[in-house]
């Protein structure tokens, strides 16, 4: 009997990890500046929630000092 010889038409497998490694690299690339850019984006939602935090309670102040003011008004 006579082997028959299996001639491959993909390319070599250390071209194929190479291949596959570049897109991982890419892969990597891509989701760490979508880190970054989402750390930039909580860092300024949590600023801008600190802001708000601070105008409310400036506010609520201000509602019990105008509560205050017109208790005296009325005695």
């Amino acid at each position: 009997m006579q082997e028959l010889s299996v001639t491959s038409v993909s390319p070599p497998p250390m071209v194929l990890i190479s291949h596959a490694m570049k897109e991982d690299d890419s892969r990597v690339t891509t989701l760490e500046a979508d880190n970054a850019r989402l750390k930039n984006q909580l860092a300024g939602a949590l600023k801008e929630n600190a802001k708000l935090k601070k105008d409310l309670a400036d506010a609520i102040d201000d509602k019990a000092l105008l509560k205050d003011l017109a208790a005296k008004k009325q005695r």
